[in-house]
């Protein structure tokens, strides 16, 4: 079956790519077996270099694109519309799509998104 993953994430700091790192693990280990590619709108992050390095650590196909100073919001829906953007214009079909987000890099309730 074919799957894609639409990711929104924020990135301010290097903690909070840690956070986006573990997602990323979790979403291997989840669908490792599944035919997956992954787009991931970024509202901010602190280093360009560092999309790079989350994205080759990793096994799936994946496109990623920073939101547009003028079309960002504080929230995650700047994040998913550049991310449903990146996914629109692969004219993929898939079985099954997936929306997640980077839950507590602003909260720190990393207990919380640990157990969802």
């Amino acid at each position: 079956m074919k799957s894609a993953i639409i990711f929104a994430t924020y990135i301010p700091d290097v903690e909070a790519s840690l956070i986006v790192s573990d997602y990323l693990s979790t979403i291997e280990d989840n669908f490792s077996g599944w035919d997956t590619d992954i787009y991931t709108g970024v509202n901010y992050c602190h280093s360009d270099k560092i999309l790079d390095v989350f994205f080759k650590q990793h096994s799936f196909k994946s496109d990623y694109a920073v939101v547009d100073d003028e079309l960002l919001v504080d929230s995650d829906a700047s994040a998913y519309q550049k991310a449903l953007e990146l996914y629109k214009n692969s004219e993929k079909d898939y079985d099954y799509v997936w929306f997640i987000h980077t839950k507590s890099v602003t909260s720190k309730c990393h207990d919380f998104r640990n157990e969802v």
